[in-house]
């Protein structure tokens, strides 16, 4: 069975240990918003670690609370990605890239009987895409607009629980057309 927490902790030790073995000069940075099949959607990080090599971080936190008297209406959302880029083939408009992806999304609201109803799902993925860019500001920071699309290989575990006790747990595996877009400053 694929556990979430030493697969997260894979990944993040895989990172850092590819982000130390770069040298400090080659960094470049992106800092937006993006919506992503490949790791996680949100406010988004991005870092080149060396000529060909990015790697990127996005997330968003939602909390809600529509009542404040009542006490089972609270709503949270959030998403944690991180990506591993490989570039391939890079012009000023066009990129051609392979990554490695991990996602993890918790959804939590109150549904009809004031039942809570919890959703978490990792992700890990494997694939390929293609982006166009458009810069708005040939001055320093950079604007950048991105869409992109792709094709990946993803394992995927989704686990639901009600009122603290566990009714479904689903592993899927698979291939699936997958896409990203967003808009941010590059420096």
């Amino acid at each position: 069975m694929f556990n979430l927490k030493s697969g997260l902790i894979g990944i993040l030790w895989l990172f850092t240990g590819i982000v130390r073995g770069n040298p400090a000069d080659s960094l470049a940075h992106f800092f937006g918003a993006s919506i992503s099949g490949f790791s996680g959607s949100g406010l988004t990080y991005r870092i080149r670690i060396g000529d060909n090599y990015n790697i990127k971080t996005a997330g968003y936190f939602i909390y809600s609370d529509k009542d404040s008297k009542v006490t089972d209406d609270e709503v949270t959302k959030y998403s944690f990605g991180l990506e591993y880029q490989h570039n391939f083939f890079t012009k000023k408009y066009i990129l051609f890239y392979s990554c490695l992806g991990a996602d993890y999304v918790y959804d939590s609201e109150p549904k009809a009987g004031y039942n809570n109803i919890e959703t978490r799902t990792f992700q890990t993925g494997a694939g390929f895409g293609i982006d166009l860019n458009a810069n708005f500001n040939p001055n320093y920071p950079d604007i950048v607009f991105f869409i992109g699309i792709g094709e990946k290989y993803y394992s995927q575990q989704k686990i639901k629980w009600s009122n603290k006790e566990k009714v479904d747990n689903r592993l899927s595996r698979g291939f699936d057309l997958t896409g990203t877009v967003g808009l941010g400053v590059e420096f």
